[in-house]
Parts: structure tokens; sequence; C-alpha cells
């Protein structure tokens, strides 16, 4: 499924999704094996001819009962309607994602492990549902925002909120991350059901790219 299409599966029976032509809400039922999607509304007629036929046939499968084809693995699902037709969907946000503490684990630049991390449980981004981030860098505290858009985040170099002065290895620490997360473009990945993400710059792990691998900690 393109990037720009998502659905988010809320528990009070309802599901809200995002395709190239906006945005729509509408009920869902969700069983073990299956789900019944209530019907997303006719996709709005003011796109382009490609984004609106795109549009028009994600709308139409998603209408009605839904059956489990095939767990490709822990994030990836292949779903298939009535009329035989297939789509696979991936997890984006991993369970828990908001109001909680997420370690700093690892970094990698290009396809090598980064430094390790000093004072793990210091390193952390809390993302928050409206739209803020908070964290720590080991050192000093830091605020920004983040904005997801299906497999992207939107989320400018973080700024220090704090004046602290730490350790020589803290403050080095400190420098390293807030250089490795001033691009604003990054592209996340969840890499097991609830408890692992993995945010990446749009190049990927190439000899250019770096990657920050998070993990949960606990209430922020």
């Amino acid at each position: 499924m393109n990037a720009s299409a998502w659905l988010d599966f809320q528990e009070v029976g309802k599901v809200t999704g995002q395709d190239r032509c906006g945005s729509f809400t509408t009920p869902v039922a969700v069983r073990p094996a299956s789900l019944t999607v209530g019907g997303a509304p006719p996709a709005p007629s003011g796109c382009a001819v490609e984004d609106r036929a795109f549009a028009v046939r994600l709308r139409q499968v998603f209408g009605g009962p839904l059956a489990l084809a095939r767990r490709v693995d822990d994030v990836t699902l292949d779903l298939r309607n009535a009329d035989g037709d297939s789509v696979a969907v991936r997890l984006l946000w991993p369970e828990g994602l908001f109001e909680r503490r997420w370690l700093v684990r690892e970094t990698y630049v290009g396809d090598a492990l980064g430094p390790g991390i000093v004072a793990r449980n210091q390193v952390y981004f809390v993302f928050h549902r409206d739209g803020t981030v908070t964290g720590r860098f080991g050192c000093n505290d830091f605020a920004t925002t983040a904005e997801f858009r299906g497999e992207t985040v939107i989320m400018p170099g973080p700024r220090r909120t704090t004046d602290r002065t730490c350790s020589k290895e803290l403050m080095e620490q400190e420098a390293r991350l807030r250089t490795l997360t001033r691009s604003p473009t990054f592209r996340y990945v969840v890499l097991r059901h609830t408890d692992v993400s993995l945010i990446e710059t749009p190049e990927s792990l190439d000899t250019n790219g770096w990657a920050l691998q998070l993990a949960p900690g606990g209430a922020r």
C-alpha cells in the first residue's frame, strides 16, 4: 500500500483513514480473524485523476467484511474481501506509541553500529498525542514537534530546554545525537508488534544514512 494511505483502528468501533484524496471516518467491527468496515464515503472528485482512481479502489476494497488471508510477519497482514481482492496492511504505529518513554538503544551510521549509548535510561523520546515531543539526550532535556504522515515523520531538530553541564562523555553524546537528529524528515519502521521502532533518514542505511533504534521504557 502506498505510504500516503493509512488506517487508524480505534477502540471506540471506528476507523479513520487517509488516502491520496483526503481523510474519512467510518464504523468498524474487529474480530480475531476478520473485520467489517462500514464503508468509506466516496472519494472526492477534486483530486488528480490518478490519485482519485487509487482512492476509489482503496475505499472499495475496504467496504464490507475483510478476512485475514495471511499473517506475513508480526507487523504485516494480508486481508481479502468477499470479491477476492487482497490488500496488505502494515503496522505503522507500535502499541503504546504515545505518552511513554522510548529509549534510544542503539545508533547506526550506514551499516555500522554507532557509539554505545551512555546513561541509557536518560536518553529517550516521548511522543505526545498533541503532536509535541519531549525527551533527553543524557544530560539536557529537549522539545520538538512530530507530524506523522504514513511511514514518514516530520520532526524538526530538537531544541534544548535546559542548560545543565554534565560529564564530558555525556556532553559529547548529547552533541552527537543533536547532530544526528537535526534533519526534519525521517522514515520510521516498526520492527516488532509492540516494543521496538526504528527511526531513520529517508536515504535509509546507506553510507550517508543514520538510524536510531528505540525501545519502550515506561511511563513518562
